[in-house]
């Protein structure tokens, strides 16, 4: 922690790569992410154009400051416990992809459940030794 501010520095493709697409990170565990950036083509929409850019806001920027911070996952966690604040906007970018791929997503997110569910049922204080806790 005593890099940067409260230990989030510069933003580090290495930490980008451990929350998203690591062994414990965010889309391993929650494809459904993976949707998000498919809710801003509702900007071509007039109405809520205002809300679907805070919504975008908010989860650039999670993932931008976690991905600087010095401990990416948050310690021993299934997964990157400190972009939990930004999924409810990211549902909600998931939620406005257009419609052909919505049933896609929905079975991304029921798995994704099944995940969580196991890994809280099981132990989710995985430590950070175990480099893989979903294998």
């Amino acid at each position: 922690m005593s890099q940067g501010v409260l230990g989030v520095a510069a933003p580090t493709w290495t930490g980008l790569r451990e929350i998203l697409v690591g062994p414990r990170g965010l889309l391993r565990l929650s494809l459904w992410f993976a949707a998000a950036p498919l809710g801003l083509w509702a900007v071509r929409r007039p109405g809520f154009r205002r809300e679907i850019a805070l919504c975008s806001v908010i989860v650039v920027g999670y993932v931008v400051a976690n991905s600087g911070y010095y401990l990416p996952l948050g310690g021993a966690t299934p997964g990157p416990r400190f972009l939990l604040p930004a999924l409810p906007f990211a549902a909600i970018l998931a939620a406005l992809a257009p419609r052909p791929v919505r049933p896609l997503i929905a079975v991304w997110m029921v798995v994704s459940i099944a995940i969580m569910t196991a890994a809280t049922a099981t132990m989710p204080n995985v430590l950070e030794g175990i480099r893989d806790p979903l294998a």
